[in-house]
């Protein structure tokens, strides 16, 4: 099975901004089950985004729809 990485990055402002980073690798199952809450809130919020995404680009843009309905603008995901 192919795995991919998906880089995840969270900004804290405040008095000293600070960043937060990861990156998690897995198949796209594994993924789609790490990352499934933050699908379903975001799908909770939004019916146009899916809980299970078929392909990593579309994973990537559906967690980054789910950040921004659920106003986490800090938090932003890429494909590595």
């Amino acid at each position: 099975m192919k795995t991919y990485k998906v880089k995840y990055s969270k900004l804290f402002t405040g008095y000293c901004r600070q960043s937060d980073e990861r990156v998690i690798e897995g198949t796209m199952d594994e993924l789609v089950t790490y990352f499934g809450y933050t699908l379903l809130i975001g799908s909770q919020r939004d019916a146009k985004i899916p809980l299970r995404p078929r392909t990593i680009k579309s994973l990537v843009k559906a967690l980054n729809d789910s950040a921004r309905v659920t106003g986490r603008y800090n938090d932003s995901y890429w494909m590595v």
